[in-house]
């Protein structure tokens, strides 16, 4: 006879019960500690989930993805709400410490790549310096203009002004101007087609500067299109180029591996907050960011 959706459902979910559990219980022995923990006072199951979801790991010591941890927190939840009295670890006040543990730390480890499968996403990985090196190594004569389209996209990418593949398809002509900042005394690259404060400043006096490198790619662009980014001297556009243009640029360079697209606002993101945990910065984070990245 078959089942309907409910009890299917229901035997799913119990399945999810008995797993979580599962995994509870088998953590608190590896710890030594008692694993009934169904018949913990509030605080020591508090402490005890606080320590799972800061510690759990997979056997060859990977962490859960995040789906894969929400799967046994709901199963240790369901469990819990069917003794006598019920425990609601999700809303309870006095689980507050593993709350807030469980929030940090799918935080974290969506920021590592471990939202999608067991294994870290290779878009969620940073450009170390060593790699930043070769790249403006590579990047040393942007007369080439192949090198040119690369270095661009790249700054454009990683200074938040170009959102992303398909962004970077549509970016048009003229959406992007050279501007000075008299207070400053420098140029920068400035969007206007977007609602946003970010300004990629030049380094003057630099082979590596972006001001520089967009203007040298800028002049080759043929009047006879209206996208910005093509195949240089031509009408052609770059389109599909650009979604493995990481991977592609990882090779010329002769990085120590190959990059995905992702990998480049990663970077960026980590820079920040390495900028924010050394103290306050200003408001133009895209100066201090470009300091960090060209003189170093």
């Amino acid at each position: 006879m078959e089942k309907s959706g409910e009890e299917v459902c229901n035997a799913s979910s119990e399945r999810i019960g008995v797993y979580g559990a599962k995994i509870f219980r088998e953590f608190l022995t590896s710890k030594g500690k008692v694993s009934n923990f169904e018949d913990f006072s509030k605080e020591e199951l508090d402490e005890a989930l606080e320590m799972l979801f800061v510690e759990l790991r997979q056997k060859d010591g990977t962490p859960y993805q995040v789906r894969s941890l929400n799967t046994i927190r709901y199963g240790i939840s369901r469990t819990l709400k069917a003794r006598a009295p019920p425990i609601d670890i999700n809303n309870d006040p006095a689980f507050k410490k593993s709350s807030k543990a469980f929030s940090h730390i799918s935080k974290n480890l969506r920021l590592q790549g471990f939202d999608k499968s067991g294994s870290q996403n290779t878009a969620h990985c940073v450009i170390p310096q060593d790699d930043l090196r070769l790249l403006y190594a590579y990047w040393s004569d942007f007369t080439d203009l192949n090198k040119a389209v690369q270095k661009v996209w790249f700054e454009l990418d990683f200074f938040g002004i170009c959102g992303g593949k398909e962004d970077a398809k549509n970016l048009k002509k003229g959406d992007i101007s050279v501007q000075f900042d008299k207070e400053k005394d420098r140029r920068f690259l400035h969007r206007s087609t977007r609602h946003s404060n970010l300004r990629l400043y030049e380094q003057p006096g630099r082979n590596c500067c972006p001001v520089k490198s967009f203007e040298q790619y800028n002049m080759s662009l043929c009047q006879e299109t209206a996208l910005f980014f093509t195949v240089p001297m031509t009408t052609i556009p770059l389109a599909n180029g650009i979604s493995a243009i990481m991977k592609k640029i990882s090779t010329a360079a002769k990085l120590s591996k190959k990059y995905p697209n992702g990998s480049v606002k990663y970077t960026a993101s980590k820079l920040c907050e390495a900028l924010y945990s050394e103290g306050p910065i200003g408001s133009n984070i895209t100066l201090q960011v470009s300091q960090k990245i060209y003189y170093q």
